[in-house]
This record gives C-alpha cells, sequence and structure tokens, in this order.
C-alpha cells in the first residue's frame, strides 16, 4: 500500500474519532500496582549521608586538591599557585592529563572558596560556607594546606557517596 492510499484510508478514521464519531477501541492499560508505605510511616527522604563529617569532608578534599597544587606548580614553577580550582583543570600535567578534575562540594553540596595564601610556599585555603551557604556569619569552616603529592593523581576520583 503506498503512503497517499495508507493516508486516504487513516483520514476518515481521523476525522471521525475527532468529530465524535464512531470510537475506536483503544487497549486498557492496567493499573500502577500500590506502593507500601515505608517502615515507620515516613516519607522517604532525598537527604544523603556522608561518611566523613563537615571538617573531615573538607580536610579530605583540600588533601585531594593540594595534590592537584602539586601537579600544576611542576608544570608551571614552583613559586606561582593556580589563582582558581578551574587553572587546575584546565592546564594539563606532564602525564598529559589535567592537574585536577574532580568537582568539589562541601557538606552541604555548595562549592567551595579558594585562595592563595602563600605563592612561594605553595599555601592555599580551602574554605566552606557551612550549613546556611553564607560566608562570614560564623558557621564557616575553612583549611590551609601546602601542595601535596605531585605523583598522586585524582582524575575522576570519588571516595565518597554523594559527590
Amino acid at each position: 500500500m503506498t503512503p497517499r492510499r495508507l493516508a486516504a484510508c487513516a483520514l476518515p478514521l481521523l476525522v471521525a474519532a475527532c468529530a465524535g464519531g464512531p470510537s475506536i477501541p483503544m487497549p486498557s492499560i492496567p493499573a500502577p500496582p500500590a506502593v507500601a508505605a515505608p517502615s515507620g510511616g515516613r516519607a522517604p527522604t532525598t537527604s544523603v549521608v556522608h561518611e566523613l563529617g563537615p571538617r573531615e569532608r573538607l580536610n579530605d578534599h583540600a588533601a585531594r586538591l593540594a595534590d592537584g597544587v602539586a601537579r600544576w606548580r611542576e608544570v608551571n614553577g614552583n613559586n606561582v599557585m593556580p589563582q582558581s580550582i578551574r587553572d587546575l583543570t584546565l592546564t594539563m600535567a606532564a602525564d598529559g592529563r589535567p592537574c585536577f578534575s574532580e568537582v568539589l562540594k562541601d557538606h552541604w553540596f555548595q562549592p567551595y572558596a579558594y585562595s592563595v595564601v602563600n605563592a612561594g610556599a605553595g599555601q592555599f585555603q580551602l574554605a566552606s560556607a557551612g550549613p546556611d551557604g553564607r560566608f562570614g556569619d560564623g558557621d564557616d569552616l575553612s583549611v590551609v594546606r601546602g601542595p601535596g603529592d605531585a605523583r598522586t593523581e585524582s582524575y575522576g576520583y570519588t571516595a565518597h557517596a554523594g559527590e
């Protein structure tokens, strides 16, 4: 059957269905199965339980970032520092891979603030705004780190659930 002949046959059915003419039988679709209520009668949550507390998570991320800084300094010289975490991701290390490629978020899934403390010593500060997401109000967390081990590659590494 040609497409033109098929359209000619289908058109009267379509017009009849739209005009309230003879109905076209539709297959019945079974209802979805009932879902049992969770134990304890509480609704499920979307919260993520971290293996590490906020301070431990910050220290873990700073240690991994320090390794990326060491890889960056190996390429760019030991007296300079990346001005942002983005600089680390855009710079290729000696092995042809990015110096750092993780997307780091704090315990509350907010981005960290990164700043250079002492370029000559390779020190940087990594800070979290805390649970309220605002810097400077007393619940902030921060750590100062020096460069780590340039041989440690953090490419695509995620150690904890929810990252």
